[in-house]
């Protein structure tokens, strides 16, 4: 790593980056981060969880690196904005490399010593799901979290909302919330065609105390039935 950045530094920056810290870490998500602030300093990690080759982990840290010149700029809040598309433009044309926002891994490998997380990661997404849906009259909105989120919460949980556990692939695919003000939203026309049959096939919690206790009988569910059966 320390060997492509001054080599990038120098081919696509001009040398104008300062040093920073490179390091690894075995995120799933997350090919590569840039990071600073909060006590961390400034600094930059790639992922060794998935299996890749030379030239996917110089694409990730050239990536991170264009985040890097926009903080160096001054354009702290960037993101993938005007400023990173254009010097990620400008870095594959220098590189040959293809920077882009987001990459594709479908197909892609996990990493030797990885199989057993992804593995749990896969049953986990089999898990039914615990749907919030909160009921604003002109829109839905339905927040997927977990019961000790919901416990936190269970004092300012509105009235106009409905608890649910469902098992359908689109609710196990969505993303876990650790906040009730992080979920999807649908115009009452869309919920009634999409979501509201799936829901009518799911299990209605009436009792939060019953669902903290695990109390819950989940048999009931399709998706668990066919695994029992």
């Amino acid at each position: 790593m320390q060997t492509w950045f001054g080599e990038f530094n120098a081919t696509v920056f001009n040398n104008e980056l300062p040093t920073v810290k490179l390091s690894f870490n075995n995120a799933r998500c997350q090919l590569g981060q840039f990071y600073w602030g909060r006590g961390r300093g400034i600094g930059i990690k790639l992922s060794l969880f998935w299996d890749r080759s030379e030239e996917q982990y110089r694409n990730g840290l050239l990536h991170e690196m264009c985040h890097l010149y926009c903080y160096h700029k001054g354009w702290i809040h960037e993101g993938h904005g005007e400023h990173w598309k254009r010097i990620a433009a400008y870095a594959t044309k220098k590189t040959g490399l293809k920077i882009q926002r987001c990459t594709d891994i479908t197909g892609w490998k996990v990493s030797s010593g990885n199989e057993g997380k992804m593995q749990a990661v896969q049953e986990k997404k089999k898990a039914p799901a615990i749907l919030v849906d909160f009921d604003y009259g002109t829109y839905h909105f339905i927040v997927k979290t977990t019961r000790k989120v919901l416990q936190s919460s269970k004092s300012s949980i509105a009235k106009s909302c409905r608890v649910f556990i469902s098992d359908a692939p689109l609710f196990t695919r969505w993303q876990t919330s650790r906040s009730l003000h992080r979920g999807y939203r649908y115009q009452n026309d869309r919920y009634n065609k999409e979501i509201k049959p799936l829901l009518d096939k799911a299990i209605e919690v009436e009792d939060l105390r019953k669902l903290f206790r695990g109390e819950y009988d989940l048999s009931t569910l399709p998706f668990l039935e066919s695994l029992i059966r």
